[in-house]
């Protein structure tokens, strides 16, 4: 990847998700690519001045100067998916500045799961201890996309010395009045 594109509002899920991102561009040495979308309105007023200045700091502050907000107008995800090629990594935090804080995932953090031509990481807002790499976990369901998932995973987990965790779930339903109840062996088949 040579870009890292973040989406970022000013909220702590956002700042966790741009502190993600600035070790993520130093560790594959990829340009950080802040980006904040407003609303569409034809207007700007003194309090929008204030509040994207506010911004722009934190961004300096959080990125150590190694990156500078770009800004886009429109709604959050269609246009931080726009932003991106395949070849770039979307970040985004679990939650923003949504009213509807209870929800585990946020509607930008879900649209761009959705959209984006890229992987994806969602940053959640809280700390992660220092030793958080011990694993790199993958999900599959032998698709085209988990095997370039995996492909990924496997590049990360080598980066940074750790385990490479592939997990495959399979659910099995009931059948008409019986339930059929695999065992390991129907399962590795």
């Amino acid at each position: 990847m040579k870009r890292i594109i973040v989406g970022f509002d000013g909220s702590h899920g956002a700042a966790a998700a741009l502190s993600w991102a600035l070790g993520q561009a130093r560790l594959h040495h990829a340009d950080l690519l802040p980006w904040t979308v407003l609303p569409e309105q034809t207007d700007m007023t003194a309090g929008d001045d204030v509040v994207l200045e506010a911004l722009r700091q934190a961004v300096k502050d959080i990125s150590q100067g190694t990156a500078e907000l770009r800004l886009r107008r429109g709604q959050p995800a269609a246009e931080l998916t726009a932003a991106c090629t395949d070849a770039d990594l979307l970040v985004v935090g679990s939650r923003g500045r949504s009213p509807v804080a209870g929800l585990l995932l946020g509607s930008v953090s879900r649209g761009c799961l959705h959209q984006a031509p890229c992987p994806v990481t969602v940053v959640p807002d809280r700390p992660r201890p220092a030793h958080a790499y011990g694993r790199v976990i993958v999900a599959l369901d032998g698709s085209a996309p988990s095997r370039h998932a995996l492909r990924l995973a496997a590049e990360e987990a080598a980066l940074r010395g750790a385990e490479l965790h592939a997990v495959h779930a399979v659910s099995w339903d009931p059948l008409g009045a019986e339930l059929i109840t695999p065992d390991i062996d129907d399962l590795a088949a």
